[in-house]
């Protein structure tokens, strides 16, 4: 048999060629999971997550998603402002949606209210334990998780040491974990092959409810819709200091009730106005007795003119069809309030038993709360009060006369824009109340039902006479 041996190839050949792919260059590519996180949580959970999946150095992670990269050599990236991130570098790092971004941040940008949410970290110990954190937690006047119940508390839950809230180097170097002791927050992602279970059914539309009440609440303080203007200058004028904190106090105060008192706050006005179209006519009659015609029909004023010289008789007459339509839906409403001062309540909100008091005498004395005032709802029968503080705001963010508007058609159109408002006001404290007495507290607070806010849904009038069916009744009702 003969064999012949192969011939090896000539090397030295230089007709072979190896084979050259192409080559280009690939972006860096990230673990991210938006699987494992929850809607409205807050951006130091989706960063602190993304952290632990990829180990980044703090440069490199604060180079990818802030504006500014050399904020983390100081005190780190604030991450109650969202102005601070580049909103299209999270949305794709992160995979997102841009809304959701947002609502990981306490403000959209710097802002004075942004003095009463705290730059240490606020937790749910059982909420951070699945891990979830929301943005709202940090604001300082929510005291309790509303699913849980158990009060927020700071700092490391086993040695106490301050976890600041921001990007920073412990973030970076020791996501989800404290950087003293070493402790894991969140033991299910601290561990071979873990894994997080978002918040999803009655625990996310808990959560997204106040996020949305929160987020609202914030951002009608941080944006105003009319500037104000310097007096000396007549140029648009930032908002003052003291402004800002008297209108913080008042909103955070009825917020906090709310934590307090409810799972989840009641519905706001914008859903009560967008879901029913109201009418005076809508009201049943008869639901609170009625007091005697010389109760209303008197002219005397409640408040002394002589301390007010500002409020002039078109005020008088604003004023009037207010009292007109109260005492048209629900009667006498002086005789509910002064049951309940003894109640040990702040001068600026009332918390009652359902049992103590009807849902029909709850809605009046909401519906007075919101127009009159506290302090003249609750004052003394013939004791000397202040104008209807309510009303005054209402007009204050109602539309503007056009120059070419007669006058006298003005305020007809602006009495049948009134009678409007106090009928939706009324259906909304309505609503309201049949939301608290299911869970047997109400709260009356005027910030609940804002006029102002009724005020502003009305369009800037574009010309002609916008008809209501009770136009007639309140010319009437002046007479």
């Amino acid at each position: 048999m003969n064999i012949t041996a192969a011939i090896p190839p000539d090397w030295s050949d230089h007709s072979w060629q190896p084979l050259v792919l192409p080559t280009r260059i690939v972006p860096a590519r990230y673990t991210t999971r938006p699987e494992w996180s929850s809607d409205g949580e807050s951006m130091w959970m989706r960063l602190s997550k993304f952290s632990l999946l990829n180990r980044l150095s703090l440069h490199a992670l604060a180079s990818l998603v802030a504006v500014r990269a050399d904020e983390t050599c100081c005190a780190g990236v604030d991450l109650r402002r969202a102005d601070r991130f580049v909103s299209s570098r999270l949305c794709s790092l992160l995979e997102i949606a841009e809304a959701a971004a947002l609502d990981g941040f306490c403000l959209p940008s710097g802002h004075p209210a942004l003095a009463w949410a705290a730059t240490e970290l606020r937790y749910c110990p059982r909420c951070l334990e699945r891990g979830f954190h929301a943005a709202w937690f940090q604001w300082r006047f929510i005291e309790r998780c509303p699913v849980h119940g158990s009060r927020l508390r700071g700092g490391c839950h086993k040695c106490a040491a301050a976890i600041p809230y921001t990007l920073n180097s412990n973030l970076a170097k020791h996501p989800l974990a404290c950087a003293y002791c070493g402790t894991p927050w969140v033991p299910g992602l601290n561990r071979p092959a873990g894994r997080c279970v978002p918040a999803n059914g009655r625990l996310a539309r808990i959560f997204k409810r106040w996020q949305i009440h929160v987020a609202d609440a914030m951002m009608a303080v941080a944006a105003m819709p009319f500037p104000p203007r310097a007096p000396v200058t007549g140029r648009f004028a930032p908002q003052s200091a003291a402004d800002i904190e008297i209108r913080m106090l008042c909103r955070a105060r009825c917020i906090q009730l709310l934590n307090r008192l409810y799972e989840v706050p009641p519905p706001s006005l914008a859903e009560l106005t967008d879901r029913c179209s109201v009418k005076l006519a809508m009201v049943h009659q008869g639901r609170i007795v009625p007091s005697p015609d010389e109760d209303w029909e008197t002219g005397v004023i409640a408040w002394a003119r002589d301390d007010w010289p500002h409020f002039d008789d078109d005020f008088l007459e604003y004023e009037q069809v207010l009292k007109h339509v109260g005492c048209d839906l629900f009667g006498d409403i002086r005789r509910i309030a002064p049951m309940y001062l003894f109640v040990p309540n702040r001068c600026d909100a009332i918390v009652a038993h359902t049992q103590d008091l009807s849902a029909d005498q709850a809605t009046a004395l909401g519906w007075s709360i919101s127009w009159y005032g506290f302090s003249r709802t609750c004052a003394a029968e013939h004791e000397p009060c202040m104008p209807a503080v309510g009303l005054t705001g209402w007009l204050a963010h109602a539309p503007h006369r056009p120059a070419e508007f007669p006058p006298d058609r003005w305020r007809e159109q602006m009495f049948a824009w009134l009678a409007q408002d106090l009928a939706r006001s009324a259906c909304a404290w309505a609503r309201i109340m049949r939301f608290m007495r299911a869970r047997e507290k109400y709260l009356f607070h005027a910030l609940l039902v804002r006029p102002a806010e009724l005020a502003r849904l009305h369009p800037p009038f574009q010309g002609g006479t916008q008809s209501f069916a009770l136009e007639k009744n309140f010319k009437n009702s002046k007479q």
